[in-house]
């Protein structure tokens, strides 16, 4: 079933991060099965076995894996039903695990200083790195949103470029000077590459940069900077704390993020809202109306 899942999910116009986090959640709930000695025939699968692989999942892995795996396999069992291969699902009314909040951690300026500072060359990948990173700052899109920009829809002049967001929807982000002259520095030497013929917009030895390949991007970025692991997403983090305490507001911060829920706001804003609570307070010097 696994192949005609993939293709349901293809025909329903599914992203290729989307497809690959289902089919990846359908081979570890296998693996699991194989391990626990368990029948792994579709037709042979009970509430149970799938409560044992969540609760595993628990036990080991972060509550969001578990929550997104559970999305996934109630997918592919509703996908079973559908196609009339099973009678119900094995997930029928069962509950998705509850997560437990936790706020990611919001990088500092001194982290960010001394990240830009260990690319501060004159070499392609510094120029790149430099220019990436910088965007990031700005916009704080998503990764795949980074690997899905182009030449074609950059706007240098404007300071804008569209990125292809979750749901196949495009919106258009913009970023300051600094990164428009890091993005001209770029394009220069990205002119000279051998890959510069090509429309997307970072390119690297092997061709186009990859959501995979931006990831790898950066932690060896932060490693070169004496830093620890770093993750892409944290830029988001940082890019969403850091225009709420400035001052923006919450309903311009779910348009530039491309969030359709306040929740997505909510989860965002727990990173470090003490510190922009203790920043907005001092604005307000409220003793000072006496």
């Amino acid at each position: 079933m696994r192949e005609s899942w993939k293709l349901s999910l293809r025909y329903a116009n599914k992203s290729d991060n989307t497809i690959a986090v289902y089919l990846s959640a359908l081979q570890r709930f296998e693996e699991y099965l194989s391990r626990q000695h368990l029948p792994t025939h579709i037709d042979a699968i009970t509430r149970d076995h799938v409560q044992g692989f969540i609760t595993e999942l628990l036990d080991k892995r972060a509550d969001t894996t578990a929550h997104n795996r559970f999305r996934a396999l109630k997918t592919f069992f509703s996908y079973c039903v559908g196609e009339e291969e099973l009678a119900h699902s094995p997930m029928e009314r069962m509950l998705p695990p509850k997560i437990r909040e936790k706020a990611a951690p919001v990088l500092d300026d001194d982290v960010i200083h001394a990240l830009l500072k260990s690319m501060n060359g004159s070499g392609f990948d510094d120029r790149r790195d430099t220019a990436m990173v910088r965007v990031w700052l700005d916009t704080g899109v998503r990764r795949d949103e980074m690997a899905s920009m182009t030449v074609d829809n950059l706007r240098l002049a404007q300071r804008k470029v569209s990125v292809l967001g979750k749901g196949g929807i495009w919106r258009e982000v913009t970023f300051g000077t600094k990164t428009a002259m890091a993005v001209d520095r770029y394009l220069r030497a990205r002119a000279r590459h051998p890959f510069a013929k090509g429309r997307e917009l970072w390119v690297g030895l092997k061709g186009p940069l990859t959501g995979s390949g931006i990831y790898q991007l950066v932690n060896r970025r932060y490693r070169q900077a004496g830093l620890e692991h770093m993750y892409p997403h944290l830029f988001r983090h940082f890019f969403s704390h850091s225009f709420l305490n400035e001052g923006g507001n919450e309903v311009d911060l779910m348009e530039l993020n491309g969030w359709k829920s306040r929740a997505m706001v909510a989860r965002y804003a727990k990173s470090a809202a003490h510190e922009r609570a203790i920043n907005a307070h001092g604005r307000l010097v409220l003793g000072d109306r006496f």
